[in-house]
């Protein structure tokens, strides 16, 4: 099944995590970390640490702290100092460590969209009739913005360390607040650029440690707890943990395992993931449940509300669980494209009446091509010396976790064996950008390297296609529940996308021109032509 990572049959954990998060009578502690944020196209902690090394002023001195391998905190004390050595006056108040965070937090090219992830998360605390926490590690304000996708703005607020009796008072009110328990940066045109004490290096957690152990202690005392996108080895989030397990609450870590170095594939990494997993059960009372990508982890979020709002029929067996949901949606799309029975890749007619709905789509009148003239100004696509661009639809396996490329805009193959990629397992080591985008869950943009066997193409960007499976008609703000990942599209381009990773030659897409915002849009194009060609 395509969908075996999220199982009820295969996951000893999932069927009371979805019995806890429905107990509404429960308060439910969210504790929210980097993967969220990277989910949003923002930066891990040790990535952020990594940018702000290009702002020390010093090119010898940048060199060493960026071969620095020291502790992450103990590295980002040395990176801040460095930088505000090189500043005109000195100030203790803060500001110049949040305009330092802001500028590498808040690149050019970031995207505005908060995230499938944090979207999910906003939707849960609606189901759970807002009884819920949210407490956070991350300076970004990614949880707020989607919030605010679902509550009225004057109801979200953010807190910080300083204005932690005000977030508690804020909830008891049945308003929205995000606690930031290492400080606030907002984006650089906000009016308040920061808040709090901002908590990132090894002096700064020495001086304020003490009170975040205090407070996340506090929110796990009398509440269920889910933990998500962390890596559980912040001292400040163990401890609590440690100190106040309670037999009668449950706190459970959603986690896809890192990459372990030394291991020789991702199944290692989860080999040794699992083995640490075990001590965290044994001595903080946190059931991890793992899963193969953030996309998954995404899903299982999204499924908790739908668990809510159908509570008789989401049951471990029931007609609404994730894989019998994926497996209609996936039978229902197949039969769609042209695939007879068991298929996975059309042929023959079908295959080429999917390859001209894949190129209708792409030059519709709001497609992808439509799209990036119209923001870029760019009318030179297309031809022997313009950019050129096609349509990739990738569909999830049947059978494993994988990714069948059942179709392109470009080329038309009548016969399934002319394909090369198929069953291409989604794991974190795949180079198929299509693969990268469902693993990260989240849109990709990316250049491909110049080398044999990739003659054509040099850019690719890359959207999960999130479908309704039409099981359940319950919605939040007209947003439905019942929505499943079925697989990939990618736009492909014969210019360079990714301007983080740009060649000295080659030529370089109309959507490097583009600010975050108009590069949003463009996914949503992609994305669109997904849905069209897969519509009935």
């Amino acid at each position: 099944m395509w969908g075996h990572g999220f199982s009820f049959t295969d996951q000893p954990y999932l069927t009371s995590l979805f019995e806890d998060v429905q107990d509404l009578g429960t308060p439910l502690t969210i504790v929210v970390g980097a993967g969220v944020s990277m989910n949003a196209g923002l930066l891990s902690w040790r990535e952020l640490i990594e940018k702000m090394v290009g702002q020390i002023k010093d090119e010898n001195l940048r060199r060493m702290a960026a071969q620095d391998t020291s502790d992450p905190m103990r590295k980002a004390e040395i990176v801040l100092q460095l930088i505000k050595k090189a500043l005109p006056e000195q100030d203790d108040s803060g500001r110049y460590d949040a305009r330092i965070i802001r500028t590498a937090l808040y690149p050019r090219n970031a995207l505005r969209s908060p995230g499938l992830l944090a979207r999910s998360i906003a939707r849960l605390v609606v189901a759970r009739k807002r009884n819920v926490r949210l407490i956070t590690t991350n300076f970004d304000t990614v949880l707020e913005k989607a919030l605010e996708g679902y509550f009225e703005p004057t109801q979200v607020r953010s807190f910080s360390l300083d204005t932690y009796p005000e977030w508690r008072k804020w909830g008891q009110l049945g308003k929205i607040g995000v606690l930031h328990v290492h400080g606030v940066i907002r984006p650089p045109r906000s009016r308040a650029k920061f808040s709090g004490p901002i908590v990132l290096t090894e002096s700064q957690f020495f001086k304020k440690g003490a009170h975040v152990r205090e407070i996340i202690a506090t929110n796990l005392a009398d509440a269920n707890a889910v933990f998500v996108g962390l890596s559980m080895t912040d001292p400040n989030l163990v401890g609590p943990m440690y100190e106040s397990r309670d037999p009668s609450l449950q706190r459970y870590a959603l986690a896809v395992p890192d990459n372990i170095p030394g291991a020789d594939n991702s199944a290692e990494s989860t080999r040794y993931a699992i083995e640490a997993a075990e001590f965290m059960e044994r001595e903080l009372g946190l059931a991890t449940v793992f899963l193969k990508s953030y996309s998954q982890l995404n899903q299982v979020i999204s499924d908790l509300s739908l668990a809510i709002e159908e509570q008789v029929r989401y049951q471990p067996g029931g007609e609404l669980v994730y894989e019998n949901r994926l497996r209609k949606t996936l039978d229902v799309c197949y039969s769609r494209i042209g695939c007879v029975d068991e298929e996975q890749i059309p042929r023959g007619p079908a295959a080429e009446r999917l390859h001209d709905k894949l190129y209708a789509a792409l030059h519709a009148e709001n497609g992808p091509v439509s799209v990036l003239r119209r923001l870029s100004g760019e009318s030179r696509t297309g031809g022997r010396d313009g950019e050129n661009l096609a349509l990739f639809l990738w569909l999830g396996c049947r059978r494993t976790y994988a990714l069948n490329l059942v179709a392109s805009s470009a080329y038309l193959h009548r016969e399934p064996w002319s394909i090369r990629w198929w069953e291409q397992p989604i794991d974190r080591d795949s180079t198929i950008v299509a693969v990268n985008a469902i693993y990260m869950g989240t849109n990709i943009a990316a250049n491909l390297p110049s080398a044999p066997g990739v003659k054509v193409w040099r850019g690719i960007m890359a959207c999960p296609i999130v479908m309704n499976s039409m099981s359940s008609k319950k919605s939040i703000n007209g947003v439905p529940l019942d929505t499943v990942t079925i697989g990939a599209i990618t736009l492909n381009s014969t210019h360079y996308v990714d301007r983080r990773d740009l060649p000295a030659n080659g030529g370089h897409s109309a959507v490097l021109a583009l600010d975050a915002e108009q590069t949003d849009e463009v996914f949503t194009s992609i994305a669109q032509a997904a849905k069209a060609v897969l519509s009935e």
